[in-house]
């Protein structure tokens, strides 16, 4: 199969929004590039650039699980009032809140226009700068290995000057943040607070230059400081002026360290030279793009899928922290960036982990595993603490390490937001995982949380087990009418899905089997079921049915991500299914936002409705994606899809979409391997095709489908082992190659056959 390396992005015109500027990042620093050439913005970002000062409602003495709980219970408009008082009242504190690095700005003579393009192949970008006497010509890339921002410009002498700028976050302050002409920013309403860096309170940046370096000081807290440091020199090339820059973003960090150790940095990378840097980012992105690929006659929704990737790769490292909610592209409007660019472990952390696994992109997603295996102790604390109780839990909203922050406590500090983490974890383990991993993490990890909910959970009448409170994330907002009684569906599911996979790794792991796992079993056996209504599928809760159009759909968690409901099993689970998605198509759109469309897709996929999850992919990036592919959340363009017309950028939306198309191509989900279960009949009659897709149990599975008849199966075992297969051919008499050897097996179509896998072997399976 041919890899369309070659999707780009393309600008014809200078780019004046920031969520709209060219995309570069290596893991923990990222650069948009946009402007009209007077200046030339790259606007700088760093993973761990925040500001990590407290919460000041954490330190409160009624900051707890336990008030949190009286206060509902209550039911009254006092009692809400008491609840935001104590949970809400200081939300508008500015920190802790993740924050942009700053700018390099390259100022042109007379520019007119500017042409962007950028190569997801290469990860680079080709800069035109269109000027009155003439052009010039950028070439910008974050290094995929070192790290370090590279520039070459060619036609320099219509440049008129290089500046670093320090971010506006001092009164009067001219940096970060220009809107250009046209700016619908500064006109849009948003629907949260938008606060002026200026609240943080630090003192303006220090400039100084030296030796052809130039750089700023930004004091932030508590003695800490960082900075961005440029390098530039000249050179004749040609007969053209060339000018080569290599950059850095600092580490908050106390003491002046950081500059010597940029400045070293950047002298390494200028004496490597710029060929054999562009070389080796070049190799990496090449090995990355090697990993996995497909081909689909929808191009838009191809490049959606390159797209995600290439965000991935550009803002996802393992080393380096994982994505919050902008990954390494935070806001540049002069403003905090929305929702203070936070961990929201009630959706997005979990969505925008999701696709890498099957994508093959491993180590890409193991930097969130390992983020969740460093916030153990935090974790620990925090159920100690807020929850007091012993296990593991860790805010619904969060900062980078791991500390409460957010709005709407019955969401963001509720116990089952961290059973969602739990999935997450696995997954990872089912995908990639060995015996260490479940041992010494993935079981612990789970057990601890279970310990945190078992504090809680009460006997009702009935003698079930239900949580003191519950919600359905985001549902009601943060009105009296949150609470659902007497468990959400969302709750239930997740509680459902913790205890019976921890039985099964007890069991599985033989880890005290017969103690540990009849504890699980016997608390799962003593939950409720799910409340499902005759007509309308799942409920919220078994006394409320969803009653209108809402961006989360997390009633219909049981469907997915958890798969406790599968059409192909049952009769009932498939009407369950049904009925599900055609109450969503009762209530309509109106209240999504772009993510709501891409997990629609994933709700279409496990009914094999592939007609509907297009629909629901091309409506998702079509209208509610930037130009440049960043996933907006509103209907910015106003088209009709929705009634939010905002943009706040998340990238949560974007991973979702590439879980959605791969879904469609490739399912694994109950242990069986189905190609093409949901895709379009146009795409099985003109062809489509993937590669290098990763399955549960370390299998790489490709496949190909052409005039509606599946061409064939590949697959490769890294550890041996057998696998299921569904019969997608046209046929019931099978051919089967490992490595120059053959059989035949007999099997009707749409019925299941094994292949028994020695490990480092490949498989092809074609009809016969």
């Amino acid at each position: 199969m041919n890899q369309k390396g070659s999707f780009s992005i393309r600008h014809e015109k200078s780019i004046h929004l920031w969520d709209e500027g060219v995309p570069l990042g290596s893991g923990m620093r990222g650069c948009l590039v946009y402007g009209g050439g007077d200046p030339l913005i790259c606007s700088l970002d760093r993973g761990d650039l925040w500001d990590r000062r407290e919460w000041p409602i954490a330190a409160s003495e009624d900051f707890s699980y336990a008030k949190l709980a009286a206060c509902a219970r209550r039911g009254s408009e006092e009692s809400m009032a008491e609840m935001r008082r104590i949970f809400n009242d200081g939300f508008d504190n500015p920190t802790p809140t993740k924050i942009p690095a700053g700018h390099v700005e390259l100022r042109f003579d007379n520019p007119v226009n500017v042409v962007s393009r950028l190569d997801y192949h290469g990860a680079k970008a080709d800069i035109s700068v269109q000027c009155a006497s003439g052009g010039a010509e950028v070439e910008v890339f974050m290094h995929a290995a070192e790290g370090l921002g590279c520039m070459r410009i060619q036609g320099a002498s219509r440049l008129r000057g290089i500046d670093v700028i320090a971010p506006a976050f001092s009164p009067g302050h001219g940096g970060g943040g220009r809107d250009g002409p046209g700016s619908e920013s500064k006109t849009e309403v948003w629907e949260m607070r938008k606060d002026s860096l200026e609240r943080l309170g630090y003192a303006a940046a220090r400039y100084e230059s030296e030796g052809g370096f130039q750089w700023f000081v930004q004091p932030a807290y508590d003695g800490l400081e960082y900075g961005i440091v440029l390098l530039s020199r000249n050179r004749k090339r040609n007969q053209n002026d060339e000018l080569t820059i290599f950059f850095d973003i600092a580490p908050l960090s106390s003491g002046g360290a950081w500059l010597d150790g940029s400045k070293k940095n950047i002298e390494r990378l200028h004496r490597i030279g710029w060929d054999d840097l562009l070389s080796s980012h070049r190799g990496w992105w090449t090995d990355f793009w090697g990993k996995s690929g497909l081909e689909i006659p929808d191009t838009s929704l191809e490049r959606m899928w390159v797209q995600a990737n290439y965000f991935l790769g550009s803002a996802s490292r393992k080393g380096a922290p994982p994505m919050p909610l902008q990954g390494v592209w935070t806001a540049d409007d002069g403003n905090l960036p929305p929702w203070q660019g936070d961990y929201h472990n009630d959706l997005n952390t979990q969505t925008t982990y999701l696709h890498y696994l099957k994508a093959n992109h491993i180590q890409e997603g193991e930097s969130f595993i390992d983020f969740l295996k460093g916030l153990m102790p935090q974790a620990q604390r925090f159920a100690g603490e807020f929850f007091d109780a012993p296990g593991l839990c860790l805010p619904g909203v969060m900062t980078i390490d791991g500390r409460p922050l957010g709005k709407w406590p019955m969401y963001t500090l509720g116990l089952t937001n961290q059973i969602w983490l739990c999935q997450i974890i696995e997954r990872h383990g089912t995908f990639v995982g060995d015996g260490d991993y479940w041992k010494e993490f993935a079981y612990p990890y789970f057990s601890g949380t279970a310990e945190c909910i078992l504090h809680w959970l009460e006997r009702g009448k009935d003698g079930k087990w239900y949580l003191p409170i519950s919600s359905s994330p985001e549902m009601h907002d943060d009105t009296l009418a949150s609470f659902l009684e007497p468990n959400s569906n969302y709750d239930l599911a997740l509680l459902r899905y913790l205890f019976d996979r921890l039985a099964w790794m007890a069991e599985t792991l033989e880890i005290d089997a017969d103690a540990d796992a009849s504890r699980w079993r016997a608390v799962l056996d003593d939950l409720p079921e799910l409340a499902v209504d005759d007509e309308k599928g799942l409920m919220l809760a078994p006394h409320e049915n969803l009653e209108e159009s809402h961006r989360h759909m997390s009633h219909a968690m049981a469907i997915y991500p958890l798969d406790m409901i599968h059409s192909r099993r049952s009769d009932n689970e498939r009407k369950i299914i049904d009925d599900t998605l055609r109450r969503l198509e009762v209530l309509g759109t109106g209240y999504w936002v772009g993510y709501s469309f891409a997990w629609a897709a994933l709700l279409y996929s496990r009914r094999g409705s592939g007609e509907a999850a297009r629909y629901r992919l091309r409506t998702f990036y079509e209208n509610t994606c930037s130009p440049n592919g960043f996933h907006l959340n509103g209907d910015y363009r106003r088209r009709g899809v929705c009634a939010w017309h905002y943009r706040p950028f998340t990238l949560e939306g974007n991973m979702l979409g590439a879980d959605a198309l791969q879904e469609m191509l490739l399912q694994d989900f109950d242990g069986v391997i189905r190609v093409f279960p949901a895709i379009p009949e146009s795409w099985a009659e003109e062809g489509a095709s993937f590669r290098g897709f990763r399955v549960r149990g370390r299998f790489l599975v490709s496949a190909a489908i052409q005039n509606g008849d599946l061409e064939y199966i590949d697959i490769d075992s890294e550890r041996g082992g057998r696998i299921s297969l569904e019969n997608g051919f046209s046929a019931e008499k099978l051919n089967i190659t490992a490595d120059g050897g053959e059989s035949t097996i007999r099997c009707a179509p749409s019925e299941v056959f094994q292949i028994f896998t020695e490990e480092g072997r490949h498989y092809r399976v074609r009809r016969l």
